[in-house]
């Protein structure tokens, strides 16, 4: 799910494409890559209700867009989050390393 970018949304047809995923290590932090399987690409039909709510939350982020980036990332923040954290964590480290 956190590899997934408005481009793979289709809100005329109630599609969403499952085409990437995105993953976090310690050796290359967060990046993209393929899904596990090729079975793992996949197109998904999902209800009204449900893609209103994608609507409704691509709206939202838009919105705080304007004031960060723009983003292509459904997730964005969700990750933005995850990376500020391993950030924050790494500066303490090395703060408390300069300091002892």
């Amino acid at each position: 799910m956190l590899g997934l970018e408005w481009k793979d949304i289709d809100f005329e047809n109630n599609i969403i494409h499952v085409r990437r995923t995105s993953q976090y290590t310690a050796e290359k932090d967060i990046y993209t890559d393929t899904t596990k399987t090729r079975k793992s690409k996949r197109v998904s039909k999902m209800p009204v209700s449900i893609m209103n709510l994608i609507r409704q939350f691509k709206a939202e982020q838009e919105a705080y867009s304007l004031f960060v980036c723009k983003v292509h990332y459904l997730f964005a923040l969700f990750l933005s989050i995850l990376y500020r954290a391993v950030c924050s964590t790494a500066f303490m480290l090395y703060t408390a390393y300069l300091t002892a």
